[in-house]
């Protein structure tokens, strides 16, 4: 009889002991799950990785010649400068001349960095232009020119022009802004001329001492284009120097 009772013992502890094992392995099993799912941090680093390094869409607009987001002028301690308008690219003297459109496509395209600071380089016929982006790559913050003959030239964004806001009030202090500090010692007084502005610049000395005080005149475009011009009184229009 004893050892019936202790068979029976035997039996029900060995019962108890697989039960035990097999919440130990439930237990290991569930203990896995959180290992499995650590994969999922590394998948998300990896998208997000891939979405750092999409090159902006601004950028591939500009290389494809289309400037609208990054319109300005820019000048040099020269006081040569460019103009970005939405289509075109103007490069010009400190006398106001015209030395050369750039073209900025992919037809004079060299090089370009993939990630910020973002820049593009193009050769053009004065030579290599590179634009320094923003990191947002919403902005020129700065362009570079090295010449054909290695000279280099830095322009730093100055002011720039609304086209859907191309008022007598807008347009003067668009253009202010080419004086600099010399603006000071003058007026700039605005006329509308159909889809262009006419600026009269008068000088605040002359005018003090009884004179006209005209000194020139300017022909602004909505493109942000400015050009010295002279008035024909017999049709009364103006013509470009």
């Amino acid at each position: 009889m004893k050892k019936i009772i202790f068979a029976l013992l035997l039996l029900v502890l060995l019962a108890s002991c697989g039960t035990k094992s097999k919440e130990t392995t439930s237990t290991s099993k569930d203990s896995s799950i959180p290992y499995t799912s650590s994969s999922s941090p590394s998948s998300s680093l990896s998208q997000s990785i891939e979405k750092k390094t999409e090159y902006p869409a601004s950028l591939s607009n500009f290389s494809n010649g289309d400037y609208s987001n990054f319109n300005g002028l820019y000048k040099s301690t020269a006081n040569s400068y460019i103009i970005i308008s939405a289509d075109k690219i103007g490069y010009y003297s400190s006398k106001q001349e015209t030395i050369g459109s750039v073209i900025a496509n992919k037809s004079t395209y060299q090089s370009k960095t993939e990630s910020a600071p973002f820049s593009q380089t193009y050769e053009f016929n004065q030579g290599q232009i590179t634009f320094n982006f923003n990191d947002a790559a919403n902005k020129v913050n700065d362009i570079r020119i090295i010449d054909t003959n290695s000279t280099s030239s830095n322009f730093s964004f100055i002011a720039k022009l609304d086209p859907n806001n191309f008022t007598e009030s807008s347009v003067p202090t668009y253009f202010k802004a080419f004086f600099g500090a010399e603006a000071e010692n003058y007026s700039f007084l605005p006329d509308k001329d159909g889809d262009t502005c006419i600026i009269s610049i008068i000088s605040n000395k002359i005018l003090a001492n009884g004179g006209s005080g005209t000194v020139g005149l300017y022909q602004v475009l909505p493109d942000e284009t400015f050009y010295l011009v002279t008035r024909d009184p017999t049709n009364n229009t103006y013509i470009r120097y």
